[in-house]
């Protein structure tokens, strides 16, 4: 507590005596009439007429007991941080929640807030940011203000592998189409429809090196062309299949080509002119040379 504040204090602790003192006289009552609380000693232990059986002061009208507001001294010993933001600019404090002014950047007028400790912010530039590739708002980088993706006139790598290179725009700070530098690179790993060079439709696939293997057919069942034998009908034994151009195998067949499959089946056939008949199937699936006579 400073002297000056001790010193004021004691003088008005003097003044309240002398007025209680001379209130008493004048009312008949001396310093030595007051009652006593039974301590002894030289007056400095009496007690007020009027307080209550428990020694507390006796109420106001309203009924409502008296609150002081903190005094100097408890602010300066609590510090500014204990009431920062009441309202009120306390000793040690700069600014209170909330306050703005005005101020000078490094980039030229600027604004501060206060701080939730009652303390000024770092002045921030009210420059607009344009794409310039320079850093107008003293935000401690260049060209990024609203709807600007990158600085103007930087390149990078981009692109499968990154063998690719995009441009920032100049005018509008916006990244440009990724250009590769090697054709038709690709992401590792992603597969994608391409033209066998035969069985048709096919597939290839990307490799670690962001480069194409080569197409693979969809389907691979055979080379075109080729031959293989196969299980026939019961009737008809082993018989032969073709592989197709799609590289898939054809039905299983004679050679010379079946004619039928089975011992039921028939053929009408004309014996003479008006007169029909019918072949039966052979073994080996091919029409009997013979035809038998139904009617005539």
């Amino acid at each position: 507590m400073s002297a000056r504040r001790a010193t004021g204090r004691g003088g008005a602790a003097a003044l309240a005596a002398l007025t209680l003192g001379c209130g008493l006289e004048t009312s008949g009552i001396g310093w030595n009439d007051a009652p006593w609380d039974g301590a002894g000693g030289d007056g400095d232990a009496w007690v007020e007429a009027d307080a209550g059986d428990d020694g507390a002061p006796p109420p106001t009208d309203d009924g409502a007991t008296e609150t002081s507001p903190p005094d100097a001294d408890a602010r300066d010993d609590a510090g500014p941080s204990a009431w920062c933001g009441d309202g009120l600019l306390q000793p040690g404090e700069e600014c209170e929640p909330g306050d703005t002014e005005s101020c000078i950047s490094a980039c030229g007028p600027g604004v501060r807030e206060c701080s939730p400790v009652c303390t000024w912010d770092l002045c921030r530039s009210t420059a607009v940011e344009a794409c310039n590739g320079v850093d107008d708002d003293c935000s401690g980088r260049a060209d990024d203000g609203p709807g600007m993706e990158c600085v103007a006139g930087m390149e990078e790598p981009c692109g499968p592998c990154r063998l690719g290179a995009r441009v920032c725009d100049r005018a509008t700070c916006v990244w440009g189409e990724c250009a590769m530098t090697v054709p038709d690179a690709c992401e590792p790993g992603t597969t994608e429809a391409c033209p066998a060079p035969i069985c048709g439709a096919g597939h290839r696939t990307c490799l670690p090196g962001c480069v194409w293997d080569d197409c693979v057919p969809d389907v691979n069942e055979c080379s075109p062309g080729t031959t293989q034998v196969c299980d026939g009908p019961d009737w008809c034994g082993e018989g032969v299949q073709f592989c197709g151009d799609d590289c898939r195998w054809g039905r299983c067949d004679g050679s010379p080509a079946w004619d039928c499959d089975s011992a039921w089946d028939t053929q009408t056939c004309e014996r003479y002119p008006g007169c029909y008949g019918y072949r039966s199937c052979d073994y080996g699936c091919h029409w009997s040379s013979e035809c038998k006579r139904i009617y005539c």
